[in-house]
């Protein structure tokens, strides 16, 4: 295979991740990204003089750039037709489109698919009028129940509701105050499922597809699960109540239905296929959502867990070729460090102690940084900061010792779970 020159869209800690995976890739030449962020200066070109929300920008830095393979980690690209436009032009892409991605942009969409095709999910109701979820709301007895916003919402669209009053000022949040800037608003409400969850992503292609290993993310701001919903507050890979019996059921039932399901709708998917799923307390596997993209925080833990090399496993997909992935041994867990006040208001620009090894640690990854160059020191940027990564064979030993790492920073002006993998 010729050298390549990689493009990865977005600028967070899913991003870093992938750059540096890339970054040490013998086939591999360049890395840039776009928009990036300052601390991953150390693997990458980082790109900010662009209009990165302008399709046609990107496109024209690939072909000026002579970029061979892009892929899309933010899934705000996707929303915005990149793929479509590079698939149009011929230039290699990895990602869906747009019509493709609205398995994770419409939760409606999702649902419904779901249901048509008889792919394992929560039982729920799906609208985009508001008295039609009022109604189904005042009839409904039994609580917790779930409701979630149909769009994008960065990982903070879902509310797990205990009481009628509640549900109604969700349901009008959503849509009479437009929490979300959704252009159509609407909601899924759906049985409150109890169980453990994980994460499957599908590396896909058409009729291709390869799974990587279980991962299992903590998204409640809040130690024991408490509190809002965020982005994503830790995660840790390979998860032990996750069999091989669990995940041939996952490829076969759920993976490979929605791939066929899609097709069946025109759809022919390409890039990951992210699977949110409950084993459920009756041993069921259902899927919570799916997402169209790399998720975050996992990517940042199963990107060093990942032996093969990821620019030939996407090469060889693109090409409908399905490489087996080998992965090292050792448990990784990964926490995030947020601003104090996220998932609400918080304050940047906060000072990070210990450049250097924010800089030379390939086991943290800059999700929210910036460089402040007249002071030399990072800074946060954002709600979430850095995620930090620690590996062992023994699993709590690799919990215990990430803790002492980052106890050593000294993270006073920032917030942190202290149950990962727990």
């Amino acid at each position: 295979m010729e050298k390549q020159i990689v493009l990865i869209l977005g600028k967070g800690g899913r991003e870093h991740a992938l750059a540096r995976k890339c970054s040490k890739s013998p086939l591999c030449k360049q890395v840039y990204v776009i928009p990036g962020n300052d601390g991953m200066k150390n693997c990458a070109t980082v790109v900010k003089d662009i209009d990165y929300e302008n399709p046609l920008s990107i496109l024209n830095f690939a072909i000026q750039n002579k970029v061979t393979l892009t892929i899309v980690g933010d899934e705000m690209f996707l929303e915005k037709g990149v793929v479509d436009l590079f698939d149009k032009n011929q230039l290699k892409i990895f990602g869906p489109t747009k019509e493709a991605a609205k398995i994770e942009s419409s939760k409606i969409f999702a649902k419904n698919i779901f249901e048509k095709y008889n792919i394992p999910t929560a039982d729920f109701i799906a609208t985009d009028d508001k008295e039609v979820a009022l109604n189904f709301l005042n009839q409904n007895k039994k609580y917790p129940i779930v409701i979630k916003n149909d769009g994008l919402a960065s990982g903070k669209g879902v509310f797990i509701i205990n009481s009628l009053i509640e549900a109604k000022n969700v349901i009008n949040s959503i849509f009479d105050e437009n929490i979300f800037n959704n252009d159509n608003c609407g909601v899924v409400i759906e049985e409150f499922l109890e169980g453990k969850e994980f994460s499957l992503l599908a590396i896909v292609n058409n009729n291709s597809y390869l799974t990587l290993q279980p991962a299992k993310d903590y998204k409640k701001i809040f130690d024991n699960d408490l509190g809002s919903n965020t982005g994503g507050m830790g995660c840790y890979t390979p998860v032990d109540y996750v069999t091989k019996d669990i995940i041939n059921f996952c490829n076969k039932e759920i993976i490979e239905k929605t791939i066929k399901a899609l097709k069946n709708e025109g759809i022919n998917y390409k890039g990951v296929l992210y699977a949110g799923l409950m084993l459920t307390n009756n041993n069921e596997v259902k899927v919570i959502e799916f997402n169209s993209r790399f998720g975050d925080p996992e990517t940042e833990v199963l990107m060093p867990a990942m032996k093969s090399d990821l620019v030939e496993v996407i090469l060889n997909i693109l090409d409908e070729n399905i490489l087996e992935v080998n992965w090292h041994n050792e448990n990784f867990v990964g926490v995030t460090i947020a601003s104090e006040g996220y998932p609400g208001d918080y304050k940047t620009n906060i000072k990070i102690a210990n450049k250097n090894k924010l800089i030379n640690d390939e086991f943290i990854y800059h999700m929210g940084t910036k460089y402040n160059e007249k002071n030399d020191f990072f800074e946060s940027n954002g709600g979430r900061v850095l995620f930090i990564v620690n590996k062992d064979i023994n699993k709590s030993s690799c919990i215990n010792n990430l803790y002492k790492k980052i106890e050593d920073f000294n993270f006073n002006k920032f917030y942190y779970r202290k149950d990962i993998g727990k």
